[in-house]
């Protein structure tokens, strides 16, 4: 069975998507206390369950050697991008809604170097930085698959995580404060692990993770966003503090994934079946969420108006709306170099 198959995957990545949208519009809103902007970026966990899906997938997809990989990677995610970029362009020319980008960081972003370039990692909206991260992962995920097939897979998983806490250790001590450091894969990757590790799970015995008991759901739930509130409270927000807190973070917002998953699938099916049908657009709308979010700002902004609430909720259609014609416009290039 296919990752795409499972319909928790499909659901969590449209549960995903939705809650970094909301957290990056939520981040925009000047009308929102602070306190309001700090509890919204829970939805910007997302991004690491993202980590954990990659790592599910790609497990639970027939190995064909490198080279296949590398070229099933090509076409579902960088093809899509480089598309995006190739449209970014124009609008950015005509609209200049980011008057610092030039030709360098488009070549950046195109050529994929950007991730070791502080000032281009986070050029064109920002959010691009967790597709830097996620090629570092396919880039070295032969190694990692080679380790995985020698060890246990228990041992696996422990060393992904001692990797991380190093590599966090490391990062923390020598005060490399930069979104370069702070996206590099190995910070990650105990997260890309667990979804491997729960895929050979699944594909060994049948485990299914989004049918645990519903009380120990709640308490890792509970527990996940206790202690992160806690490591915030503790270290107020640190270099080591905010690296540490992705960990109590993504175990309390996968739960609630998981949570959301059985409550709108037994109580609210119309819902649930839109989460569902629409994980395939959500890479598509995480590309392009920003951009249209910045252009309804650029527009307010020449109208002598901010985004309040209203222009909000009137963002969101026009998201979906994008996403679901680029989604259709990449497949057909996808389609075109597949012939």
């Amino acid at each position: 069975m296919k990752s795409n198959n499972i319909a928790y995957i499909d659901f969590a990545k449209s549960f995903a998507i939705v809650s970094i949208v909301l957290y990056h519009i939520c981040l925009n809103l000047p009308m929102l206390p602070m306190w309001f902007k700090q509890i919204s970026w829970f939805g910007g966990t997302g991004i690491h369950l993202f980590f954990f899906i990659s790592g599910f997938g790609i497990s639970m997809s027939k190995w064909a050697g490198f080279k296949n990989f590398l070229n099933r990677r090509f076409l579902k995610i960088y093809l899509p991008y480089f598309i995006f970029i190739m449209i970014l362009i124009p609008v950015n020319t005509i609209w200049v809604i980011y008057p610092q980008e030039g030709r360098n960081v488009y070549l950046s972003h195109i050529l994929l170097y950007k991730m070791f370039v502080p000032e281009y990692i986070n050029s064109l909206g920002g959010h691009f930085w967790f597709l830097s991260t996620i090629f570092q992962f396919y880039l070295c995920y032969p190694l990692l698959r080679i380790f995985k097939l020698h060890v246990s897979d228990h041992l696996f998983l422990l060393a992904s995580f001692l990797i991380s806490i190093g590599y966090m250790l490391i990062v923390s001590y020598y005060g490399f404060n930069s979104r370069v450091a702070t996206s590099c894969f190995l910070l990650y990757l105990w997260e890309f692990s667990l979804g491997i590790y729960l895929a050979e799970k699944f594909k060994a015995t049948g485990y299914k993770f989004w049918d645990l008991k519903l009380w120990f759901v709640v308490l890792i739930a509970i527990t996940g966003i206790g202690l992160m509130a806690a490591v915030s409270i503790q270290t107020s927000y640190s270099l080591l503090g905010h690296m540490l807190n992705d960990f109590p973070a993504f175990i309390g917002y996968f739960a609630i994934s998981i949570l959301a998953y059985r409550l709108l699938k037994n109580k609210i099916s119309l819902l649930y079946q839109f989460f569902v049908a629409n994980g395939k657009f959500g890479y598509s709308l995480y590309l392009v969420h920003i951009l249209v979010l910045d252009i309804f700002i650029l527009i307010l902004s020449r109208l002598h108006h901010e985004l309040d609430l209203f222009s909000a909720m009137l963002v969101l259609p026009f998201m979906y709306l994008a996403s679901v014609l680029f989604y259709q416009l990449s497949q057909k290039a996808i389609q075109a170099l597949q012939k």
